[in-house]
């Protein structure tokens, strides 16, 4: 599901119109039962920000919420449907799976983009496949 009030010029019921300010909805929903991700892309500034919860009707399917900066990432949520099967999407090998399929046929060109791994770890952890833990790429200059 595609959380973009900001490119839709309409009134965020949840962030008090702050997502004009930002570009995206600061604010998603989140409760105890739901896993909330942040991913910071870098040099872009496309912050995206992920929520994930179970399907009631089924242990592995997880429902994705997603707001982020990025037209690509947009389009690819409006595209996609809102639910996957966590096995789908993490247990496959890397560039596999809905997401990434969908991103080596639409995405531009950019295979350093950290977004698609957030939303996968999103999933996996509220799938519980993997603990939360935050996943770091850091420059070190010597």
């Amino acid at each position: 599901m595609l959380l973009d009030y900001a490119a839709q010029n309409t009134a965020c019921t949840w962030c008090n119109n702050t997502c004009i300010e930002y570009g995206i909805c600061s604010y998603i929903f989140y409760d105890s039962d739901m896993t909330k991700v942040t991913v910071e892309p870098g040099v872009c500034g496309f912050v995206t920000k992920v929520t994930a919860e179970s399907a009631a009707d089924d242990e592995t399917s997880v429902k994705v919420q997603v707001a982020s900066g990025c037209e690509a990432v947009r389009r690819m949520m409006e595209e996609l449907p809102d639910t996957f099967d966590a096995y789908e999407v993490c247990l496959v090998k890397p560039g596999k799976g809905p997401l990434y399929e969908y991103a080596s046929e639409k995405f531009p060109i950019h295979a350093g983009c950290p977004v698609i791994s957030g939303i996968c770890k999103c999933i996996e952890a509220q799938a519980g496949l993997a603990l939360k833990k935050d996943a770091v790429i850091r420059f070190e200059d010597e």
